[in-house]
């Protein structure tokens, strides 16, 4: 089975690691914490260097309010299932979206708020092409979000997938996510994140780099 070494490396902070991340968003949806751990394991077992958190991803009541029972972090279950950690291992997390005094939930919301923060990376100079682009010739590290999931966001990815990418899959004898997963890599120095899913992390460590069938 081909690792997620497979899709190059990307160097994030001081820290060279492989493109092929994992999201750890929907981790917390699963009641049982074992199910995460087991995932968070066979990730890394693929060669995963990179994995993306926050501390606003947990159930029930995160940002996902999924579930019902105890809160279930996903920093905690990262901790649970990989510490001590390995070297190779870089865990990031972000700020924001937060939660509010009166409990909502307060992040860019609009196009716009969210152009004008890509706007100020560009330091000023005008709006051509799209972030892909604009991040990766300034070397910066764009995780995007949904890259298996597509239309389903923070309801995970479905069985039904657009016909265009369902066809490609089936010309080339692979799964409609790893089309997906070979298109974000195609994109350039962007690193691509995983679902918190068993079956479809399996299957995302075999995507054949940033130029495969969705390409040719």
């Amino acid at each position: 089975m081909t690792d997620a070494a497979a899709a190059g490396t990307w160097v994030l902070g001081d820290q060279r690691v492989n493109r092929m991340g994992f999201g750890s968003m929907r981790l917390t949806v699963d009641p049982d914490p074992g199910t995460a751990v087991r995932v968070l394991r066979r990730a890394v077992d693929l060669g995963v260097q990179h994995i993306d958190t926050a501390t606003f991803y947990f159930s029930p009541g995160g940002i996902l309010d999924a579930g019902d029972g105890p809160a279930r972090y996903a920093t905690e279950l990262i901790r649970r299932a990989l510490s001590p950690y390995a070297e190779s291992l870089l865990i990031g997390t972000k700020v924001g979206p937060g939660i509010l005094p009166d409990g909502s939930w307060g992040a860019a919301r609009t196009a716009g708020q969210l152009r004008f923060r890509s706007r100020r990376i560009c330091d000023g100079s005008a709006w051509t092409g799209s972030a892909w682009s604009i991040y990766g010739e300034r070397g910066i590290a764009f995780v995007p979000f949904f890259a298996i999931a597509g239309p389903g966001k923070e309801n995970g990815a479905s069985a039904e997938q657009d016909a265009v990418v369902e066809a490609v899959a089936a010309r080339h004898g692979v799964t409609a996510h790893q089309v997906r997963l070979a298109w974000t890599l195609h994109q350039g120095g962007a690193r691509a994140r995983h679902s918190g899913h068993r079956q479809r992390t399996a299957s995302g460590g075999e995507c054949r780099g940033g130029r495969d069938s969705a390409h040719r």
